[in-house]
């Protein structure tokens, strides 16, 4: 599976998320502060579909980021309410099976992915929260991302026949 990020130099390989840790602690920080960490370390942050599937596929990690939420790709959006989570990440609108749905909260903010536990998951019937009106100042527990793969060297054109003319004379 391939995704290109909205600048095309930057082509990822393959969706690999990692949690970023130093010395064996999880990073934190606030959305700024989370885009530099995966930035300093040439990753990119996660889009909603990307996170969602990545967490559906594996339950491990989704164990180990309940309670904790990270800074996605994007910023706001004007969907709210309850949704299921497609194969492909997509949201279809109502709730679905607990682990497959996703309470978003509309905003202008910079995105983040809840990963709910306890009675926050289980009195809301959901899984996930995908929150666009969240602070960017809040510190995120955990910053996710993806390694960029190294952006090829752009080929320019071989000269044609006229232009080496040009360049003789």
């Amino acid at each position: 599976m391939e995704f290109k990020t909205k600048t095309q130099e930057q082509v990822v390989s393959a969706v690999i998320p990692q949690i970023i840790q130093q010395d064996g602690v999880n990073l934190t920080g606030n959305d700024a502060q989370s885009m530099k960490i995966l930035a300093d370390h040439s990753m990119r942050p996660l889009t909603y579909q990307e996170a969602l599937v990545w967490l559906m596929q594996n339950p491990e990690i989704k164990e180990q980021l309940k309670g904790k939420f990270f800074y996605l790709e994007g910023v706001g959006t004007d969907k709210s309410g309850l949704y299921t989570v497609g194969g492909k990440g997509e949201l279809k609108p109502g709730s679905g099976e607990f682990e497959e749905t996703v309470l978003v909260w509309s905003g202008k903010n910079p995105l983040s992915l809840g990963v709910c536990s306890g009675d926050r998951a289980r009195v809301g019937g959901r899984r996930f929260d995908l929150i666009g009106d969240g602070s960017p100042d809040g510190v995120a527990p955990v910053v996710v991302g993806v390694k960029l793969a190294q952006a090829e060297p752009s080929r320019a054109a071989a000269p044609t026949e006229e232009v080496k003319r040009a360049i003789r004379r």
